[in-house]
């Protein structure tokens, strides 16, 4: 039976394939993210880190809406994949698609227009001179380059989705590669300043756009973009799930401007850039995270509509268990050369010395309390809890966030930075209470009405998993017809699967979960870890009675003709390496 556990743990096996590149994309991002802040330091110094900082809440309302779009829309597409739907899927990826145009389209026409009043909003105009001039130049050419962020950050997610996570990940980090080097050569070496930070950026931005586009001419690719009128209900749906994520950068947009607010009356400029440059630390902190978290959504949102609560179980606890590990780490390396870390971020030694250091220690200090939020907040979205999710960034990102920093900043800039722990700590707290709460609670899958279980490639093991079925399907009522034919389907799939798929493999295993669906009837999901393998490929065109008897691939045909007649509906796709099948009875 350890052989049986080591071999058959599908959850895990499907957690790692995703956590590795999903993470490494991350983490490419996020020193994207931080490239402009770091060259434009080097190059310009101080008050060139402050503009940036001034146009960050930018960055916080582009996410709040394709995030939004691009979580949304991935989970649906997730979902309704592992329910066997793929034409609905590919069509609401078109509608979708459609719907990020249009937006970054409004977003880069409005920005360009009132780019005036909005530096006002920002804070630029209060400071004046140089770091206004250098604040107008890069958020003028991030207003022009909306589209290119908005299509960028849905074709990553939903390529994921669809069997690709390799090319999103190679994508996303050869992308950010070269908008670092880009950063690098056209800030540093040609001294082009902001303008050459954003310039990387934008050639960034259409390099993983192509690199992605790649994917519509894979083989099997289940996304297909052809241009339609959005349809308000189905929009409607994937973005009551993805802004329960992304409304954290809504609460960030509102809080970045009320500290910025508060340290220029505090500290002045000097104040803005420490801020900022410790939000572009916590960029490499938060893109652990956000890999977490985005190895959660889709596997959390496949077992989820499978109804495996065990596998959903798993994949949360992986992640929270691996999050606390890595942040506890990278919070200990960065604690030790704080120092240098803020200097090299371009601030003043005397201010990197008595402000940067402490401030970045104090963020550390909460990195753990954040991992857990972030991929809890992930969790939730993936498990149709979107309130739980909103709770979450509430707090996290604004009510917590904004009261912690005011509080503090009554003792002055010294121990301003000290809200940071605080932030996360309390947060936690709060939302693990809230969420406990009548009216944050959400009907859950029933456990008792779904049944699961594992087998190898033998036949006793069969036998016992039909007897097992029998009496599961017998406990909810089912007619002798349902029972008979929810059996005959199971045991000719795995029967075809063991014969044909596991024909040179030793190991071979089959994880089967059975649900009582609410309208009389009853739904399987099959995974097996057999060579790419389709039972429904089987040739049954030109299988009679006679000749099934012939040999066992005439016999496996026919098995494979009764499920097909006697089945509602069935789905095949191979996901993560493994064939999985969805068959409605």
């Amino acid at each position: 039976m350890k052989i049986l556990k080591k071999n058959s743990d599908f959850t895990t096996n499907i957690f790692y394939r995703f956590f590795v590149p999903t993470l490494l994309s991350s983490l490419c991002l996020a020193l994207g993210n931080i490239a402009d802040t770091l060259f434009v330091g080097i190059s310009l110094g101080q008050s060139a880190v402050a503009a940036l900082g001034f146009s960050a809440p930018i960055y916080m309302i582009y996410n709040v809406l394709d995030l939004a779009i691009a979580m949304g829309t991935s989970v649906t597409f997730t979902s309704l994949m592992a329910k066997g739907k793929s034409k609905e899927a590919s069509a609401h990826f078109s509608q979708m698609l459609s719907v990020s145009i249009l937006v970054s389209i409004v977003v880069a026409t409005l920005g360009t227009i009132f780019i005036s009043p909005i530096l006002t909003v920002l804070g630029a105009s209060s400071v004046g001179g140089t770091v206004y001039s250098l604040t107008h130049q890069y958020v003028q050419m991030l207003f022009l380059s909306a589209p290119l962020f908005f299509i960028n950050l849905i074709l990553y997610f939903c390529i994921r989705c669809d069997n690709s996570e390799k090319l999103a990940s190679i994508g996303m980090a050869v992308s950010n590669t070269v908008d670092c080097l880009l950063s690098l050569v056209l800030i540093v070496f040609f001294d082009m300043g902001v303008k050459g930070a954003m310039y990387a950026t934008i050639i960034g931005q259409v390099t993983g756009i192509l690199m992605f586009s790649a994917h519509f001419f894979k083989k099997g690719s289940h996304l297909k973009f052809i241009p339609k009128l959005p349809v308000f209900k189905d929009v409607g749906v994937s973005l009551k799930l993805g802004i329960s994520s992304s409304s954290q950068y809504l609460f960030n947009f509102f809080s970045i401007l009320a500290v910025n607010n508060m340290l220029i009356s505090i500290s002045g400029e000097s104040g803005v850039a420490v801020y900022n440059v410790v939000q572009n630390i916590f960029y490499i902190f938060n893109g652990i995270f956000d890999g977490m978290g985005l190895t959660v959504q889709p596997l959390s949102a496949t077992f989820f509509a499978e109804r495996n609560k065990k596998a959903v179980d798993k994949v949360r606890n992986l992640s929270l268990i691996w999050v606390v590990a890595i942040a506890l780490v990278l919070s200990v390396v960065v604690s030790i050369f704080a120092d240098s870390i803020c200097m090299v971020f371009g601030l003043d030694e005397t201010i990197a010395d008595n402000f940067g250091a402490f401030a970045t220690r104090m963020l550390c200090l909460g990195s753990v309390f954040a991992g857990i939020n972030v991929v809890m907040s992930y969790y939730y979205q993936a498990t149709n809890k979107e309130l739980n999710s909103f709770i979450i960034n509430a707090l996290r990102n604004f009510l917590v966030y904004v009261s912690a920093f005011f509080a503090f900043s009554f003792f002055g800039v010294s121990l301003f930075w000290v809200a940071f722990p605080v932030i996360e700590a309390v947060s936690l707290l709060v939302w693990v209470i809230v969420v406990r709460l009548p009216f944050a609670q959400k009907a859950k899958t029933e456990v008792e009405e779904t049944y699961t279980k594992t087998i190898r490639n033998k036949n006793e093991e069969l036998g016992s998993l039909l007897a097992d079925i029998e009496a599961f399907c017998e406990e909810r009522g089912a007619t002798f017809k349902q029972i008979y034919y929810v059996n005959l389907i199971v045991e000719e799939i795995c029967g075809a699967i063991m014969h044909n798929g596991f024909k040179d493999k030793k190991d071979g295993y089959i994880q089967l979960t059975l649900v009582a669906a609410d309208n009389q009837s009853f739904e399987l999901y099959i995974r097996d870890n057999a060579d790419k393998f389709d039972p429904f490929s089987l040739n049954t065109g030109k299988i009679t009675m006679e000749n099934s008897q012939e040999d066992d691939d005439s016999m496996d045909a026919l098995g494979i003709m009764l499920v097909k007649k006697n089945a509602k509906d069935f789905f095949y796709r191979n996901y993560q390496g493994f064939n999985t099948l969805t068959v409605k009875v």
